[in-house]
């Protein structure tokens, strides 16, 4: 057994608690929290590179945070500030036969057979005070379509285990639909316009939760209007004018103490924030947006199959972080072997390749991230809004996973970053959310494609103690007041 100590810096103790202890079982390797640093212990003792490299992060971290500003926001209730995405569960996983499962939230197990107390004392254990979730409105909406007011029900008694399991313990909840395109049912579907009837059902369904979760304490539960709306050329509505304006003053009638998150469309993406005039909406300061910022998109999303960037990150071809250039050729020569082989076309290769040019040549490395709010924060300056009423509601790496291979068709896996890269990438983009002050919650807990724990099987594993100590749930604080 070895260990190393990296004093972190920090000099708001208020924030950090006397000590928090996160097991590694199996393995023989524990992460420890203290007001005098971070201690982490392992059987395999740390490179002496990765101790020089964490030991100067922490550091340049820890410098940053002593001059940001703190102080209450009595108006806006939903106070959680270090989320994590809900696990995999949530997302309504299709079943091969083209129907939804019986238990929506059962791939195969249920969401108290997959997030028990362990799994909760865990979280808590390890920083985190809220959970977002994600759920697949398919089912209830199937069951809205056939009338089958039991089958509704039963849908919500399903959902109820998440979000009273959750409050219940003490995490703030954030509730999005989000259209996976099982069965036709997209995004896209549900945003043709104001009265149609796919914009009709999804304010009929968070209607409906709003109702079901409004005696929830306004400080345990948000409602969000939509997970990532797309593209705007992809559908004919309005998003940021008339749609989602339209579903916030639905959701306020019915909660009106509670916050209500808001978000941009192409995906929740920041630089569509930054076009936003607040100026003759209705939102009142009870109200958060939502931001999905992952950057640099070509290392984030490296080997994900719902991406460009599905051909890259083959074991021997992964893209370091910070970047390296030793490896550019290597990675380039060999994605346009894979992609070509794949039928990919030649717009999507030279997209690749052009991004792939930025990571290197800019390059997208740790003082780069550190930039990446500075629009954003201007943004929120001009419009008067805290950082604090931001939430960067997705961000983190894609992981290692075998896929779905008795599916049919089967799924393929993913392959994402190095664990060192990954660390020093979390660390990094860390520091940029601390720069910024706002919210986050990472992506995800536990899923296929994303995920910080050591598990790929149907029950969620431990937090992978190297990812904990380069993100650092405890280390947050918000910025409450508007930059001068």
């Amino acid at each position: 057994m070895s260990s190393v100590c990296f004093n972190s810096g920090w000099t708001n103790r208020e924030h950090v608690s006397d000590l928090f202890l996160v097991g590694y079982d199996g393995v023989g390797r524990t992460v420890k929290y203290s007001q005098n640093g971070i201690v982490l212990h392992t059987t395999t003792g740390v490179p002496a590179g990765l101790k020089t490299w964490m030991h100067g992060c922490f550091r340049s971290v820890g410098a940053k945070v002593r001059n940001l500003q703190s102080g209450p926001l009595p108006e806006m209730r939903f106070p959680a500030k270090c989320s994590v995405a809900g696990p995999m569960l949530l997302l309504a996983n299709n079943d091969p036969p083209g129907r939804y499962l019986d238990d929506p939230f059962g791939y195969p197990k249920s969401w108290d057979e997959r997030m028990t107390e362990a799994v909760y004392r865990m979280l808590r254990s390890a920083g985190f005070d809220g959970i977002r979730l994600q759920v697949n409105p398919g089912p209830w909406l199937e069951a809205k379509a056939n009338g089958d007011d039991a089958r509704l029900d039963y849908l919500d008694s399903h959902l109820d285990q998440a979000v009273y399991g959750a409050t219940a313990r003490g995490f703030g909840v954030m509730l999005a639909i989000f259209y996976t395109g099982f069965l036709g049912l997209t995004a896209q579907s549900a945003l043709q316009g104001l009265g149609t009837e796919g914009w009709e059902n999804h304010k009929w369904l968070m209607a409906r939760w709003a109702n079901r979760y409004k005696t929830v304490s306004p400080e345990r539960f948000a409602p969000e209007t939509f997970n990532e709306p797309p593209l705007p050329s992809s559908f004919p509505a309005d998003w940021a004018n008339d749609l989602q304006p339209d579903l916030y003053l639905l959701l306020r009638d019915i909660m009106p103490d509670h916050t209500i998150v808001l978000t941009p469309d192409r995906w929740s993406d920041k630089w569509r924030l930054t076009e936003w005039d607040l100026s003759d909406k209705p939102y009142n300061v009870n109200t958060i947006i939502d931001i999905h910022p992952f950057l640099p998109s070509v290392f984030a999303q490296q080997g994900y199959i719902y991406t460009q960037y599905k051909h890259l990150g083959p074991l021997h071809r992964r893209l370091q972080f910070p970047p390296n250039p030793a490896q550019r050729a290597l990675v380039e020569a060999d994605y346009i072997e894979r992609a070509t082989a794949a039928g990919e076309s030649p717009e999507t290769i030279a997209n690749v390749l052009q991004d792939l040019a930025y990571y290197f040549e800019l390059p997208q490395d740790e003082l780069w991230l550190e930039t990446i709010f500075d629009d954003v924060a201007a943004w929120c300056a001009a419009q008067g809004i805290a950082p604090a009423r931001i939430i960067v509601g997705e961000w983190g790496i894609v992981r290692d996973n075998g896929g779905f291979p008795l599916t049919d068709p089967p799924i393929p896996g993913s392959q994402g970053a190095d664990l060192y890269s990954a660390m020093r990438y979390l660390a990094a983009y860390k520091a940029a959310l601390i720069r910024f002050g706002c919210r986050w919650a990472l992506i995800h807990l536990d899923t296929l494609d994303y995920g910080i724990t050591d598990a790929l099987d149907h029950f969620i594993g431990k937090i992978r103690p190297e990812l904990l100590l380069a993100i650092q749930p405890h280390h947050h604080i918000l910025k409450w007041k508007v930059a001068a």
